[in-house]
C-alpha cells in the first residue's frame, strides 16, 4: 500500500518578466527560473535549506545529446538533489547545495563559453 505524500508539487513554474520601456513598460520576454519541477515530500522529511536551483537553457538541449552530456560533465561530482528536464526539453534544471553554485557555474561557463586557443570553442 503506497502512502500519499504530505506535499506534492507538480510542474512548478516560476518565470520572471523581462520588460522594456520606462513610460510604457511592456514584457518582451521572460527568465524561466523554474519550469516544470515536480517533487513529493513524505511525512518525516524536510526540505533542506541553503539549496539552489540551477538551470541550463539552450535550443540544442532538445536536439543535441552531446550538449546534455556536457551539462552533466560540468556538474561532475557535485551532489544533485533534484533533476528535471522541462516538457519543452530546452532546459535542464537541478537543485544543488548553495555552496556548490560558484563551482558549477564556473564549470558550465568553461564547458560552453570558454575559448580554446585563438577564437576556437572549447
Amino acid at each position: 500500500m503506497s502512502v500519499e505524500p504530505l506535499l506534492r508539487v507538480t510542474d512548478l513554474v516560476k518565470h520572471y518578466p523581462i520588460t522594456k520601456g520606462i513610460i510604457r513598460e511592456r514584457q518582451v520576454g521572460a527568465v524561466r527560473a523554474v519550469d516544470g519541477i515536480s517533487f513529493d515530500l513524505q511525512k518525516g522529511e524536510t526540505l533542506e535549506i541553503e539549496m539552489a536551483i540551477v538551470c541550463a537553457v539552450g535550443e540544442g538541449l532538445s536536439t543535441e545529446p552531446r550538449l546534455v552530456a556536457r551539462v552533466f560533465d560540468a556538474v561532475g561530482d557535485v551532489p544533485v538533489k533534484l533533476l528535471s528536464q522541462a516538457a519543452t526539453r530546452r532546459n535542464i534544471t537541478f537543485v544543488i547545495r548553495e555552496t556548490d553554485v560558484p563551482l558549477v557555474l564556473g564549470r558550465l561557463h568553461e564547458a560552453f563559453f570558454a575559448t580554446a586557443g585563438a577564437g576556437g570553442r572549447a
